[in-house]
Parts: C-alpha cells; structure tokens; sequence
C-alpha cells in the first residue's frame, strides 16, 4: 500500500477524477470507476479493453488483455495483444 501511495495520487472523491485511464488495486475500487466513467455510455463497446480475471476453456488467460474488435447482436468478437 505504502508503495501505491508513494507513486500515485489517491482519489477519495468523484469530482478529483480528471482523467480517463487509471489504476486500481481492488475490484471494488475497479467497480465504482468504472461506474463514473462509463455511466452514460454502454457496457461494452468496440475499442475496449478487457482483462481477463481467472484461465477459461476458451482460451482467456488470467491477466491476459483482449480488445472488443466486433459487436453483432449479443456475440462479441475479441482479439488479444
């Protein structure tokens, strides 16, 4: 923690937010970001990037970072960097 706090600024209000990428070290933390960026926008749109949390049979690896490259319906096409 002593580590985070030395090289980042920590926000504890909405209002001190004044940039679009950030860095979080709890999932909470992720969740309530992420719901004041994105609370006008969609969900999930082409462009953003996803984090995979835990290894699936599909091929996701745990911390491996996809990009939404495709939206049809409700099938999503994903690509990895």
């Amino acid at each position: 923690v002593n580590i985070l706090k030395s090289n980042f600024k920590v926000i504890y209000r909405p209002e001190d937010i004044h940039t679009n990428k950030n860095v979080v070290a709890l999932n909470d933390s992720a969740k309530w970001l992420n719901h004041l960026l994105h609370k006008e926008e969609k969900k999930y749109y082409v462009g953003l990037e996803l984090i995979c949390k835990k290894t699936l049979k599909n091929g996701c690896c745990t911390n491996g970072t996809y990009q939404i490259i495709d939206i049809d319906d409700n099938i999503f096409t994903i690509m990895d960097f």
